[in-house]
């Protein structure tokens, strides 16, 4: 178990590594950095100084290396148009995409786990064909349409929640059901699929020939093992809306980092794009560290490999 965390945790490095030289190339791929952070106006002395003030005249190795040292060491440079860090703009921000990331998942698991094991309990029942329904309505609603919907019903007409922002409780519901809603379909599909395959297995057949009860074979022997794909779709999701549900905060007005990122490429603020992309990786790996070590808890063949 522990070489094969080892592993995971090494790979992790190599990833962040990687998107730590993308997110200093995002700088460089518009062409001449100071030509497109200045107007168009700027003198080329002022072009010049620009430069030399953030080192852009120097080699890009040499740019890199230094690029490199200062993330790790915290400072991922000053924002063009706040003139303050990057690094504690973005992650201002992460409690309140945290929020609406784990707010999200749980609304779809609330409605693809219940979903998901009753339609593969009653093959071809009623629960599984209004199963399919729900997936399939679901996944075919885009998230911009869903929360401008929920918002003329809920917040506009029925004044139950408030319409943008953030504050407390009432303004998570709209956008965490946005996400919820349009997660849910792959999860009661793959949550589905994956109990069917296990319940055809030979150990759930000597668990049914030995008497259990058929809700306990099915909760603890059969759910347990087709459990694996729908963790590393949810995780998947958890990651996706770590980096902000672009669409979603932008409907909701919600201050999470995806809003952010829209706002510091509208404002062409490079410093804020490079520290959300190095902040979102680091999040994205550091959930897939965690579901690497959910695996060894579901299936003993990593365990004990």
């Amino acid at each position: 178990m522990t070489r094969y965390l080892l592993q995971r945790l090494l790979h992790s490095v190599f990833v962040v590594f990687g998107v730590s030289v993308i997110a200093f190339a995002l700088v460089h791929l518009s062409g001449d950095p100071a030509a497109t952070l200045l107007p168009i106006e700027t003198t080329p002395e002022g072009l010049a100084a620009f430069r030399r003030s953030l080192g852009l005249d120097r080699p890009l190795t040499e740019q890199y290396v230094r690029f490199l040292t200062r993330a790790i060491q915290g400072d991922l440079g000053i924002s063009i148009r706040h003139k303050v860090p990057v690094l504690p703009i973005v992650l201002q921000r992460l409690p309140a995409t945290l929020q609406l990331a784990v707010s999200g998942i749980l609304v779809s698991f609330l409605i693809a786990i219940p979903l998901g094991v009753l339609a593969a309990a009653r093959r071809n029942g009623v629960i599984d064909h209004f199963s399919r329904i729900v997936s399939l309505f679901g996944q075919a609603m885009p998230t911009f349409w869903l929360g401008i919907l929920l918002i003329m019903v809920f917040a506009v007409r029925l004044r139950w929640f408030p319409v943008v922002g953030r504050g407390g409780l009432e303004h998570l519901v709209l956008p965490a059901v946005t996400l919820g809603v349009f997660a849910a379909p792959v999860q009661i599909r793959l949550l589905r699929s994956s109990l069917l395959e296990v319940l055809r297995a030979d150990f759930i057949r000597t668990a049914r020939a030995k008497g259990l009860l058929p809700s306990r074979v099915l909760v603890r022997h059969a759910l347990k093992n087709a459990a694996i794909p729908f963790v590393t779709v949810s995780s998947l999701q958890i990651g996706t809306w770590l980096g902000g549900s672009l669409i979603t905060e932008t409907v909701f007005a919600y201050p999470g980092m995806g809003l952010l990122a829209i706002n510091a490429i509208q404002q062409r603020d490079l410093p804020v794009v490079q520290a959300y992309v190095l902040v979102v990786a680091v999040g994205f790996v550091a959930i897939n560290m965690l579901v690497d070590t959910l695996y060894v808890y579901l299936d003993p063949r990593i365990r004990y490999g």
